[in-house]
């Protein structure tokens, strides 16, 4: 598991179809994301040591940094939403360290890069 591990946070289940099996094609292990349960508990559920979070913006209840708190440290998470730029995401005067935005509408590429990128840092390869 490790850095290799996704977890996944989408509600358009086509997309997440997409998401699911691209990363998985790319060898992520993808965790999919409950839709009954919050971002909290997917989070605890989830395993001890995620490499990534891919979520639509919708899915944090409170505030980014609230989240980012209860993730290992050097976990990336990847922010998909039409509500952001390189700089800021709606709603946030900054994007917290490790924060990743992704404007949507996106191509699979352009995550796998971040994903990669995150890899590379930590010296871990998908």
């Amino acid at each position: 598991m490790g850095a290799k591990t996704v977890l996944l946070c989408e509600d358009d289940p086509v997309l997440r179809e997409v998401l699911r099996r691209s990363l998985a094609r790319e060898g992520y292990d993808v965790e999919v994301h409950r839709p009954e349960e919050s971002l909290s508990e997917a989070i605890r559920r989830g395993p001890r040591r995620l490499g990534a979070i891919v979520a639509d913006l919708r899915f944090f209840e409170r505030d980014i940094k609230g989240h980012i708190d209860e993730v290992a440290a050097g976990t990336a998470v990847v922010i998909t939403t039409p509500f952001c730029t390189a700089h800021a995401i709606h709603g946030e005067h900054e994007i917290p360290q490790g924060v990743h935005p992704l404007p949507r509408p996106f191509k699979i590429p352009d995550l796998l890069a971040i994903l990669e990128a995150r890899s590379s840092d930590s010296g871990v390869s998908p």
